[in-house]
This record gives structure tokens, sequence and C-alpha cells, in this order.
């Protein structure tokens, strides 16, 4: 299957902290970067918090699988990671566990610390909060359980939450307080004992933009909602922008999106008039209580409202639209909201194994690529961000040439030499339907580090990797006819 997240949703942003990853990332191996010294646990310091005491900003600090019965302070920038940077075997997440034993947190960022640590492939859980931090960090490859919150983001703190699982946790997965500027993608948040995500618009000083971005998650069976917004009925509307597409959220006991006022958790399916400005593209609700509720500045393009027991839309009104939507078999579709009937679907979308449109579903090709809401583009794609002739509804893009996804080139189509590789390399991918092919390459931190288009395909490519750091790479070749290709290759 095939997630699309597109940088023109959100350009400013995206660009800046994601830049166009989708679901085909969850294969990523991460490598370790050398980043200042690396720090071996238990084999330097018989435990995680006197590693990091020993460590200088920048440094590693290598945890070999074991469960270690503590509390963490990440008092300085740091790589905090287990083996799975250097493997990129799951294993390592399960059987590397910092355990709390109920303390306040598992690992901690205080005010007093850096930006920028990173936190790859761990357990965390018997904790207050699996991770309270108030600076921005990376939260990669992570499995957070059994505690309160699983992550408690404070003013001050956000960053990137990706590639984890949330589940278990008594409060909520991912819990929002305060300023905070984050991207949550390609996460699994499930089965936790109130919201997946819960985001506290309180109010705050200065100017800054802040960014939500929600792309990407699988977000379900959660005793509360799916993802809830709360109103604190600030004076002024707070400089937040929220950005949630391509999600999965289904199977919540209230609702897929609630929106509350007064400052209150409790979900009532009040739809409260949120003024904040809020993009809903291409995200499937299913089986919720309620679908979506609330907002009065949301703009609800190409998604799929189902089974949902009440209402599919409640309240979406104010300066809001419900455009480009298919409801089937909803108690109710629209109560109380601003949709476009001209462009609604009734019908059954065919959901295929978890979610997915096969083959004669009414979304595939019923999506639009360019809307303009209130004078403003909302929404630009370009051709090559979807399959077919217009985006799918839904969170799932259906190839309509084949029916499959994704479309894989078989290894004995691509020649990677050397492998390891040096100061260069060369590609070749034999593929007779298509012409030209694009390069991405990913770092451990799932940053981007290098993007090429329009190479040839059929004869050899040679590029330059001279400055990269020694360790493993993960590459995507993407030929234009929408074929891809992963590998991992060692620079030595």
């Amino acid at each position: 299957m095939k997630f699309i997240g597109n940088p023109l949703l959100f350009p400013e942003y995206f660009t800046m902290h994601v830049k166009s990853l989708s679901l085909s990332f969850l294969l990523l191996l991460f490598f370790r970067a050398l980043l200042g010294t690396t720090i071996h646990i238990p084999l330097n310091y018989p435990s995680i918090q006197a590693g990091i005491n020993a460590s200088s900003s920048g440094d590693t600090v290598l945890v070999a699988p074991g469960t270690y019965a503590e509390s963490v302070t990440l008092s300085h920038k740091v790589v905090l990671a287990s083996w799975y940077i250097n493997a990129g075997d799951d294993s390592y997440i399960s059987t590397t566990t910092i355990d709390a034993g109920g303390a306040d947190f598992g690992i901690s960022i205080p005010q007093s610390a850096s930006d920028g640590s990173s936190i790859i492939g761990f357990s965390i859980k018997n904790a207050d909060d699996g991770i309270r931090p108030y600076r921005r960090f990376n939260l990669l490859h992570c499995h957070l359980s059994g505690t309160a919150d699983g992550v408690d983001y404070s003013t001050g703190s956000g960053g990137l939450c990706q590639f984890n699982i949330f589940e278990n946790n008594s409060d909520d997965g991912v819990d929002l307080d305060g300023k905070v500027d984050i991207v949550i993608a390609d996460n699994i948040i499930r089965n936790n004992g109130n919201d997946g995500i819960e985001i506290r618009l309180h109010a705050y000083s200065g100017s800054n933009v802040l960014n939500c971005v929600i792309t990407r998650n699988n977000i379900y069976n959660n005793t509360g909602d799916g993802i809830q917004l709360i109103d604190y009925n600030n004076p002024e509307i707070t400089n937040r922008k929220f950005f949630i597409s391509y999600n999965y959220i289904h199977d919540n006991v209230q609702a897929g999106l609630g929106c509350m006022g007064n400052a209150n958790t409790d979900e009532n399916y009040e739809g409260a008039s949120i003024e904040e400005g809020i993009h809903l593209f291409n995200n499937t609700f299913d089986h919720n209580a309620y679908g979506l509720t609330g907002g009065d500045n949301l703009v609800a393009l190409n998604n799929i409202f189902a089974n949902s027991t009440n209402a599919a839309v409640r309240r979406v009104d104010g300066n809001s639209v419900v455009a480009y939507s298919l409801f089937y078999n909803n108690g109710v579709n629209n109560d109380n909201s601003n949709v476009d009937d001209n462009s609604t679907i009734l019908g059954d979308p065919s959901f295929g194994p978890n979610l997915q449109l096969q083959a004669g579903s009414p979304a595939i090709d019923a999506g639009i690529a360019q809307y303009t809401w209130q004078s403003n583009v909302v929404l630009n794609l370009a051709a090559g961000d979807y399959s077919g002739t217009a985006p799918d509804r839904g969170a799932y893009e259906f190839y309509t040439s084949t029916g499959l996804l994704p479309k894989i080139l078989s290894a004995s189509n691509v020649q990677f030499f050397p492998n390891p590789f040096r100061e260069k390399f060369s590609v070749k991918i034999d593929h007779t339907k298509s012409t030209r092919m694009s390069v991405r390459v990913i770092n451990a931190m799932g940053q981007t580090i290098f993007s090429g288009k329009n190479y040839p395909v059929n004869e050899a490519v040679e590029i330059n990797a001279d400055e990269w750091a020694s360790g493993y790479y993960y590459f995507l070749f993407t030929t234009d006819d929408g074929f891809t290709f992963q590998l991992k290759a060692k620079k030595s």
C-alpha cells in the first residue's frame, strides 16, 4: 500500500523536517552517523545515565540489549540509541528497555538542555510520562507502553516523532501542551486509555507560527478520540496551523477527530468552534462514534467517513467546508456542517484488508488536486503526486494500472556497485517502460541528505558520495512510471 504525503500541503514546515516521506520508509534501516564520540552501555558505563553524564554535546550513547531500570535525563544534545541504529533489526527495539519503575518519567529533556537530541530504538515503559521533553528532539523507532502519556510534549518541545508505536498507555499516546512545533508521522497509536493524540491550544506569547503536522499514522482502538483538539478560549487566535493528512483513524470509542472547548478534555461531542486553521486532507475515518466534530476554520478534502455510529461530521461550520468526501453507512452523514453536496459521494468505499481500497471503489480517482477556499489555494497537487487521473479519496492511493501498491522493481533489474562504496557509487536500472528515475538517500535521522531527478534509466549513473560520513545508507529509487526499489548500502 502507499501513503502519499505531499510537501505542497504544508511547504514551509514539511520540506524542512520530513520532506516527502512515505509509508515505504517503514522499511528504513538507520545507519549510525559518526557524531562525536560513541559511548557504549554497559561496556563503558554501567547505566545509561552514567554514559550520558560522561558524554559531550554531539556524542552518541549506544545501548546494548537489556533492561535498564532507571529514569534518564538528557542534559545536553546527544544521540541516545539502541543497536537498532546500526542493524535496522526491530528485535533490538523490543529487547532494549528503559523501565522507569513507576517514576515520573522514563526520559526527560529539561529546559536547560539543548535542542536536537535523538532517541532511537527503545522500549520505554512504567512511568507517568514515557518521555517528558521541554526541548525539540527526534523520537524515532521507539515503543512506548505502560505509561500515563507515552510522550508529553510541553512548551518549547516538539521536533520529529516518527516510526514509533504508542500503545496501552493509561491516558494519551501523544500529548501536546502549550507551545509545541511538531511533525507526527508514520506512527501506530492504538489501545490507549484516552486519546490517541491530545492537543491543548494554550495561549502563548510571541509571533511564532506553530505547525502541527500529523500524517500517515494509524490511529485506532483508543478509548477516547483518535485526535482531540482542546480550545482554551484565548482572547486572540493563536498562530497555530494544523495539517492532518493521509491517516487511518478508525475504531476509536469516541470521535475520530474531536474539537473541544473551554479547556475541557471530557468528550461531549460539542463540536467546538476552534478558530485556528485546520487542513484535513485524504484521511480515512471508519467505525468511530463520530467521524469529525467541530472547527470554524477547517478545510476537509478527499476524506472517507464510513461506519460512524452517530454523525460522520458534526458542527463543522463557521468558515469551514467539507468537500470531496465519501460518506457510507453512518448514523447521520451531516449534522449541522458545511458540506459541499455537489462534490459528495454516497456509496460503499469497498475496503479491503487494512481499509485499503479495492478495484472498483468509487473513491478511486474521485478526489480533487487543486482547491481554493476563500481566495486561498489550500491544495495544489502535481500530477506526479498521485496515480490515475485524479487523487483518490481516503488515505490509500490505488494504482489503477495494476491494482497493486507499491509497484516494486525486482532486484534483478537493479545494479548497485560497489557495495560497500567509498567516494562514489554507480546504479543502473533496467526497465523498458521508463526513461528517467529519481534517487533519494536517507540518513540516520530520517533526513534526506541527497535527492536527484531526471537520471537516465537503462544506463549506469555515477553519484559522488565523498562528503558522506561512513555508515549505512537507505536508498529509494523511483522511475517516472511509478516503480520503486529500496536498498541499504554501506559507505566504508
